[in-house]
């Protein structure tokens, strides 16, 4: 999070990390490398829009709405 105390309108953040799928051909599991960037907007009343794209075994896009923590992003 490059912008935890909500100073910019419009925050970018970068994520990473690991995650499993299951694979029907091998008939197993695999590790897949999880990367996204981000973008949280404004404060709306405690609630908070984002976008996200990543790449973790597939294309990922996400888009949203969460509730802010009672200090920050």
């Amino acid at each position: 999070m490059l912008d935890p105390e909500f100073r910019a309108r419009w925050a970018p953040y970068a994520a990473g990390g690991l995650g499993a799928r299951y694979d029907r051909v091998a008939d197993g599991w695999r590790a897949t490398l999880v990367i996204a960037l981000g973008l949280e907007g404004p404060d709306w009343n405690g609630v908070v829009p984002f976008l996200e794209v990543g790449y973790g075994g597939g294309a990922r896009f996400g888009l949203g709405l969460r509730k802010t923590r009672p200090f920050g992003r």
